[in-house]
């Protein structure tokens, strides 16, 4: 993930600097240093590190995965349908990989 890509993906979810490090666990200061090379303009690959990226990956399909869920439920689709199931299923995936990060 570069500089670029990592500051795309916090505006992409609408977070402030502070509000991303929040959701990653990580001081406010680790976003604005992953932010700095994009900012001087250089599109380089950053010292992110790859399990931060994982989580921002884990974030965007949590959100999305959220979603889905929400559209399909407000369509009136029978409980036991298995596309409700599939969903439930990977966003609890998801939420135990993000809760299993915040333990870190």
């Amino acid at each position: 993930m570069t500089s670029a890509e990592f500051r795309l993906w916090r505006k992409g979810l609408g977070l402030s600097q502070q509000g991303a490090a929040k959701l990653l666990g990580l001081p406010d200061e680790a976003v604005a240093r992953y932010e700095l090379k994009c900012q001087r303009g250089q599109i380089v690959r950053s010292e992110i590190p790859r399990l931060v990226e994982l989580a921002c990956e884990a974030l965007s399909l949590q959100r999305s995965l959220f979603r889905e869920l929400k559209m399909l439920e407000s369509c009136k689709i029978a409980a036991g349908d298995e596309r409700l199931h599939r969903l439930r299923n990977q966003l609890f995936d998801v939420n135990v990989f993000l809760s299993s990060r915040s333990r870190e």
